[in-house]
């Protein structure tokens, strides 16, 4: 029954790779500076609040499945809710797999019980060394008991329809 939250913006670190590749044009340089310098989250007042929370460094769908995988649950993400900068919209729906998949994003995915997303919530933006940044529920976790599901990622369209990827994110078996 847990949220599944994330700070900031999802998938400018894996476009920034693929505009310095020359794959797609990054005329502002967003994409490649987000890459090149990515500005982790760390302080973030979640005591209290998270119930488990990971940087999104291996891909949001990757990292995801390991937070479900690690207590035994599955999460679905709604991909239409997954934050996107003004960059990666622009990079157009193509390249929407390598947002959710690509990672270097160094962002927080969080687990957050529904009691306390009123709390997270009331922080509405989380200020940092680096200044504000956005909160987001992207998903949410269930039990698999007796379900016959796997624990692990599901990722759905607004049609609640399963979306299939090539890779899930970065592997380090």
């Amino acid at each position: 029954g847990d949220g599944l939250w994330v700070t900031g913006t999802i998938g400018d670190g894996a476009l920034g790779l693929q505009a310095l590749l020359g794959n797609i044009p990054d005329p502002s340089g967003i994409l490649a500076q987000r890459y090149r310098t990515p500005e982790p989250r760390i302080g973030l007042p979640l005591y209290g609040l998270a119930s488990a929370a990971m940087d999104v460094s291996d891909g949001l769908v990757q990292d995801a499945g390991h937070l479900a995988r690690e207590n035994g649950l599955s999460v679905t993400i709604q991909a239409a809710d997954v934050p996107l900068s003004e960059a990666a919209q622009a990079a157009g729906q193509n390249w929407l797999e390598t947002c959710l998949t690509g990672g270097d994003d160094y962002e927080i995915l969080m687990a957050i019980p529904p009691e306390r997303e009123q709390a997270l919530l009331r922080h509405g933006v989380l200020q940092t060394p680096h200044g504000p940044v956005s909160l987001t529920r992207i998903g949410t976790f269930s039990t698999t008991t007796g379900s016959g599901e796997q624990p692990g990622v599901r990722v759905v369209d607004t049609a609640g329809a399963p979306m299939v990827f090539k890779r899930g994110g970065w592997s380090h078996l």
